[in-house]
């Protein structure tokens, strides 16, 4: 009340200014005989339920007939200016349907407007004064009406539930006590404060949330239209360099069109998909609000055992590169149009549009990223030789090897890095791996600074490459075809499974033909490969010989990519965002085979594996300018 204007107590009581039936600010003021004053409508509705006689439903008076209502001027008078300056009155909770007050006398019951849990009983606006009014009645529990007030009993006791285990979740009197000393007891009334204070949070972050999101919508708006006026603007340029061409290359100007239209549409599209997620996320929001706001007019008694709402996790925003369009092949068009057009034919001109459309269309890595490698003969082993052009290099035959290279064990690999090192930028060279299916080689890239010329496969975490493996078995037709054979997916390959047990039915038949013991059963290990959403598992034995195989490996990890053999390997070493991915290249076509995430600061250099002692091997790696005549070369 310290709200309130100080000008209402110098005029009456505040009581006196409150309709004891509907507990605000007294509407038309009238007065009964016994001089008690309450809203005309009220008093009217009041009369109108009850029966016979007519009562004062503040001291309870009865009369023989029905009163005489009559206005009382000067507190009408004094309302009116009142109710100027007095603040709206909270909207009252409708009094629940067939829950009358206890007080009331039989037959002249109204509905009851709450329900004091400390003394069990339930009681209408007019009986409920006292709890509002009496400092010792204050203190008692109020809720929403409750039909079956044995709800709030104790079975056992008869008394009210006022506490609350929160070890065995029930509610329990003052005399259950004992049986839960041992546990967290509560009142029940300061878990339901504690409960209610936590829906503000919860309301507001929903709230925000779905505030962002709207704002998150109004700005994919502003983009739609953003791209949608690029791609009218490009097409106006792309018609104005046509038209004095129109006769002679229209076919070029409809697929030039055409590319800026899916251009446009898929960014487009992508915007309405993230659209979607957002109107989705704002959707759930809402709910959550609606949940929300139902908790915070849940008056019922246990309204703490409903569990509140959890908000959706926030959706991150659309990011910049996803919603511009790249018009760099289109410009370029235009100013080649431009000077060609008095001097060039239309094949030469068709064929050079079509080109560059193919070229951006396709999202190849060999234009601006491409950089030409060659061998450092300084990391190179005595048995290794380069060419000329230190372009490619070839192990000697096993009767020429070095000393200490015929030494070392087979299981080691001579690596051979290249005199170019990259720490920051894009960069994309392509290597022709040795074509004879029965030798093991891999490509990859190392530190800078590791100078061992000797190095086992995945034996170390300074490098990253992917390997061709042989077990010595006969290959498959697919194999010998050089066919692609896609990664195999799921939590256990078919195909690998069947040749380990062929491997462990082979051991023991030549153990038994030779009289010795069997071999002791190799555990295997399970890694899992987590590339675009696949999961591939690969078994590898312990003594490291694994089945024939195209795999990746960094650090004694080895991930199954291919069955078959690849064709030419291409590089692409993402320095800025740390990522190393590897390519098949066949023609014009680029298929990704495997991404690494190297997250490296030191120097990284390209870098190829060889290891064969009974006869030669060639392997040359080229820039991705050079032509594909030169990669089979």
């Amino acid at each position: 009340m310290a709200s309130k204007p100080s000008i209402i107590p110098l005029l009456l009581q505040e009581d006196e200014l409150m309709c004891p039936i509907c507990r605000a600010l007294i509407r038309n003021p009238v007065t009964t005989p016994c001089g008690h004053s309450f809203c005309m409508p009220c008093i009217q509705q009041h009369w109108a339920r009850s029966s016979l006689p007519w009562f004062c439903p503040h001291c309870r008076r009865s009369f023989i007939c029905k009163p005489v209502l009559q206005p009382s001027t000067v507190l009408c008078s004094i309302m009116e200016n009142v109710a100027k300056v007095w603040p709206e009155p909270e909207p009252c909770t409708e009094p629940a349907p067939g829950i009358t007050c206890d007080v009331c006398e039989d037959g002249r019951q109204l509905p009851a407007d709450k329900t004091c849990v400390t003394c069990l009983a339930s009681f209408c606006r007019v009986h409920l004064m006292p709890h509002t009014g009496s400092r010792a009645l204050k203190k008692h529990c109020l809720c929403a009406p409750v039909s079956n007030l044995k709800e709030l009993q104790c079975e056992k006791h008869g008394r009210a539930l006022e506490l609350f285990c929160r070890g065995h979740r029930v509610p329990v009197c003052w005399q259950c006590m004992p049986k839960h000393r041992r546990c967290s007891v509560r009142a029940v009334e300061e878990i339901r404060r504690e409960w209610k204070a936590s829906i503000d949070p919860v309301a507001n972050e929903a709230k925000d949330r779905a505030d962002a999101t709207d704002r998150a919508l109004e700005s994919l708006d502003t983009l739609s239209e953003g791209v949608v006026a690029s791609a009218e603007k490009m097409k106006e340029d792309v018609e104005l360099c046509f038209e004095a061409l129109r006769e002679t290359i229209g076919r070029v100007q409809d697929k030039v069109l055409t590319f800026i239209d899916a251009e446009r549409t898929c960014v487009l599209q992508r915007i309405q998909e993230h659209q979607k997620i957002l109107n989705s996320h704002l959707l759930a929001v809402s709910e959550t609000v609606n949940q929300l706001n139902k908790c915070r007019t849940n008056d019922s008694y246990f309204n703490f055992s409903q569990p509140l709402p959890l908000v959706p996790p926030e959706i991150s925003p659309l990011q910049e590169a996803d919603v511009q369009m790249d018009g760099r092949a289109v410009e370029r068009i235009i100013l080649d149009l431009q000077q060609i057009q008095n001097h060039l034919e239309l094949n030469h001109l068709e064929s050079q549009l079509c080109s560059n459309l193919k070229k951006h269309a396709t999202n190849t890595l060999q234009d601006k990223d491409s950089c030409g490698v060659t061998f450092d003969p300084t990391t190179a082993s005595a048995s290794v030789l380069l060419s000329d052009d230190s372009s490619s290099l070839t192990v000697e035959h096993s009767g020429l090897l070095a000393w200490k290279d015929h030494q070392v064990n087979l299981e080691l690999n001579f690596r051979v890095m290249c005199s170019q090192n990259f720490t920051r930028g894009q960069h994309y060279w392509e290597v022709m791996p040795p074509r004879d299916l029965r030798r093991n080689w891999a490509v990859g890239v190392t530190y800078k600074n590791c100078q061992d010329c000797y190095q086992g496969s995945g034996q170390d975490q300074r490098s990253w490459y992917v390997i061709w493996r042989n077990a010595g078995k006969k290959t498959s037709d697919n194999c010998e075809k050089n066919e692609n054979t896609d990664t195999c997916k799921g939590a256990e390959d078919a195909i690998l499974k069947r040749t380990l047990r062929k491997t462990r039915e082979d051991n023991v038949l030549h153990a038994a033909e030779h009289g010795g013991d069997a071999p002791k059963r190799t555990k295997e290990k399970v890694v899992k490969d987590k590339v675009q959403g696949h999961v591939t598992a690969t078994r590898k034995k312990e003594n490291n010989k694994v089945i024939t195989g195209f795999f990746a490996s960094h650090n004694q990890n080895t991930h199954l990519i291919s069955m078959s053999p690849p064709g030419k390997i291409g590089v692409h070493l993402d320095c800025d965002r740390g990522w190393l991915s590897f390519f098949t290249v066949s023609g014009s076509r680029v298929r990704l085979c495997y991404r690494f995430q190297t997250l490296s600061s030191k120097p990284l250099r390209p870098a190829v594996w060889l290891r064969d002692p009974e006869e030669t091997t060639a392997i040359s790696t080229r820039g991705a300018s050079d032509s594909e005549e030169q990669m089979g070369s």
